[in-house]
Protein backbone atom coordinates (compact mmCIF):
# COMPACT_ATOMS: atom_id res chain seq x y z
CA UNK A 1 0.00 0.00 0.00
CA UNK A 2 1.46 3.68 -0.86
CA UNK A 3 2.19 5.89 2.00
CA UNK A 4 -0.57 8.90 0.78
CA UNK A 5 -3.40 5.86 0.17
CA UNK A 6 -4.65 6.47 3.86
CA UNK A 7 -4.10 9.89 3.77
CA UNK A 8 -6.28 10.25 0.25
CA UNK A 9 -8.93 8.10 1.38
CA UNK A 10 -8.96 9.63 5.37
CA UNK A 11 -8.05 13.33 4.58
CA UNK A 12 -7.68 14.40 1.21
CA UNK A 13 -8.02 18.37 1.67
CA UNK A 14 -5.32 18.30 4.06
CA UNK A 15 -3.23 16.51 1.86
CA UNK A 16 -4.53 18.66 -1.06
CA UNK A 17 -3.64 21.78 0.56
CA UNK A 18 -0.26 20.50 1.01
CA UNK A 19 0.71 19.04 -1.91
CA UNK A 20 2.44 21.24 -4.76
CA UNK A 21 -0.27 21.94 -7.44
CA UNK A 22 -0.22 20.09 -10.87
CA UNK A 23 1.32 21.89 -13.98
CA UNK A 24 -1.72 22.24 -16.29
CA UNK A 25 -1.31 20.40 -19.58
CA UNK A 26 -0.46 22.19 -22.90
CA UNK A 27 -4.13 23.34 -24.86
CA UNK A 28 -2.04 22.64 -28.01
CA UNK A 29 0.76 20.67 -29.34
CA UNK A 30 3.31 22.45 -31.34
CA UNK A 31 4.04 19.94 -34.06
CA UNK A 32 6.65 22.29 -35.92
CA UNK A 33 9.01 22.37 -32.62
CA UNK A 34 8.39 18.45 -32.39
CA UNK A 35 9.21 18.08 -35.74
CA UNK A 36 12.34 20.41 -35.68
CA UNK A 37 13.49 18.42 -32.34
CA UNK A 38 12.83 14.99 -33.91
CA UNK A 39 14.78 15.89 -37.09
CA UNK A 40 17.71 16.81 -35.15
CA UNK A 41 17.76 13.53 -32.89
CA UNK A 42 17.26 11.52 -36.31
CA UNK A 43 20.15 13.64 -38.45
CA UNK A 44 22.24 12.07 -35.82
CA UNK A 45 21.05 8.63 -35.75
CA UNK A 46 21.22 8.57 -39.88
CA UNK A 47 24.53 9.90 -39.14
CA UNK A 48 25.35 6.75 -37.13
CA UNK A 49 23.92 4.46 -39.20
CA UNK A 50 26.03 5.94 -42.20
CA UNK A 51 29.37 6.19 -40.62
CA UNK A 52 28.84 2.51 -39.45
CA UNK A 53 26.27 0.53 -41.91
CA UNK A 54 25.09 -2.84 -40.92
CA UNK A 55 25.13 -6.04 -42.81
CA UNK A 56 21.25 -6.34 -42.98
CA UNK A 57 19.38 -3.55 -45.24
CA UNK A 58 18.76 0.03 -43.55
CA UNK A 59 15.18 0.51 -42.70
CA UNK A 60 13.59 2.45 -40.72
CA UNK A 61 14.17 0.31 -37.80
CA UNK A 62 18.21 0.83 -38.18
CA UNK A 63 17.51 4.65 -37.29
CA UNK A 64 15.27 3.91 -34.42
CA UNK A 65 17.22 0.79 -32.74
CA UNK A 66 19.78 3.77 -31.98
CA UNK A 67 17.32 6.00 -30.69
CA UNK A 68 15.14 6.12 -27.34
CA UNK A 69 11.94 3.91 -27.71
CA UNK A 70 9.45 6.79 -26.92
CA UNK A 71 10.62 8.60 -30.71
CA UNK A 72 9.37 5.17 -32.34
CA UNK A 73 6.38 5.76 -30.77
CA UNK A 74 6.01 9.41 -31.41
CA UNK A 75 7.65 9.19 -35.03
CA UNK A 76 4.52 6.57 -35.61
CA UNK A 77 2.00 8.89 -33.91
CA UNK A 78 2.88 11.96 -35.49
CA UNK A 79 4.10 11.08 -38.63
CA UNK A 80 1.43 12.99 -40.92
CA UNK A 81 2.96 16.25 -39.02
CA UNK A 82 6.33 15.76 -39.17
CA UNK A 83 7.33 16.43 -42.50
CA UNK A 84 11.05 17.14 -42.46
CA UNK A 85 11.93 14.22 -40.56
CA UNK A 86 9.37 11.60 -42.66
CA UNK A 87 11.46 13.12 -45.82
CA UNK A 88 15.10 12.77 -44.16
CA UNK A 89 14.28 9.37 -42.87
CA UNK A 90 12.49 7.91 -46.15
CA UNK A 91 15.71 9.28 -48.80
CA UNK A 92 18.23 7.56 -46.72
CA UNK A 93 16.38 3.90 -46.61
CA UNK A 94 18.03 1.74 -48.65
CA UNK A 95 16.46 0.22 -51.83
CA UNK A 96 17.18 -3.34 -52.89
CA UNK A 97 19.88 -2.58 -55.26
CA UNK A 98 21.53 -0.04 -53.09
CA UNK A 99 21.61 -2.97 -50.75
CA UNK A 100 23.46 -5.45 -52.87
CA UNK A 101 25.75 -2.98 -54.62
CA UNK A 102 26.90 -2.24 -50.67
CA UNK A 103 27.20 -5.91 -49.86
CA UNK A 104 28.79 -6.68 -52.61
CA UNK A 105 32.42 -6.83 -50.92
CA UNK A 106 31.34 -8.96 -48.20
CA UNK A 107 29.56 -11.56 -50.49
CA UNK A 108 32.97 -12.06 -52.37
CA UNK A 109 34.93 -12.05 -49.15
CA UNK A 110 31.97 -15.44 -48.30
CA UNK A 111 32.68 -16.71 -51.67
CA UNK A 112 36.50 -16.65 -51.05
CA UNK A 113 36.09 -19.16 -48.20
CA UNK A 114 34.53 -22.03 -49.93
CA UNK A 115 35.54 -24.55 -52.17
CA UNK A 116 34.40 -23.39 -55.47
CA UNK A 117 36.53 -21.80 -57.97
CA UNK A 118 33.84 -19.38 -60.03
CA UNK A 119 31.78 -16.89 -58.25
CA UNK A 120 28.73 -17.67 -60.85
CA UNK A 121 25.03 -15.85 -60.84
CA UNK A 122 23.63 -19.09 -58.80
CA UNK A 123 26.27 -19.00 -56.41
CA UNK A 124 25.91 -15.37 -55.69
CA UNK A 125 21.81 -15.68 -55.58
CA UNK A 126 22.56 -18.97 -52.75
CA UNK A 127 25.24 -16.88 -50.84
CA UNK A 128 23.16 -13.33 -50.34
CA UNK A 129 18.97 -13.80 -51.38
CA UNK A 130 19.14 -10.52 -52.20
CA UNK A 131 20.89 -10.87 -55.63
CA UNK A 132 17.12 -12.59 -56.69
CA UNK A 133 15.18 -9.24 -55.73
CA UNK A 134 17.53 -6.69 -57.57
CA UNK A 135 17.06 -4.87 -60.59
CA UNK A 136 18.16 -6.38 -63.75
CA UNK A 137 21.23 -3.61 -64.26
CA UNK A 138 22.02 -4.26 -60.53
CA UNK A 139 22.41 -8.18 -61.53
CA UNK A 140 24.16 -7.71 -64.98
CA UNK A 141 26.81 -5.60 -62.59
CA UNK A 142 26.84 -8.19 -60.06
CA UNK A 143 27.93 -10.77 -62.65
CA UNK A 144 30.57 -8.65 -64.01
CA UNK A 145 32.37 -7.85 -61.00
CA UNK A 146 31.79 -11.54 -60.27
CA UNK A 147 33.36 -12.62 -63.49
CA UNK A 148 36.98 -11.19 -61.96
CA UNK A 149 37.22 -14.04 -59.33
CA UNK A 150 37.52 -16.24 -61.74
Amino acid sequence: MHRYDWLMKNDRLWLEDRLPSREPLPNSINYKKIDEEMFEIMKKAVETVSNDPPKRQICLSSFFNIVPDFLKARYYKFQNQMPRTVELLNSNIESIDDYAVRIFPYVVEKFLKTRYRRLTLKRLQTISKVYKKCSPEVLNWAVKEADKYY
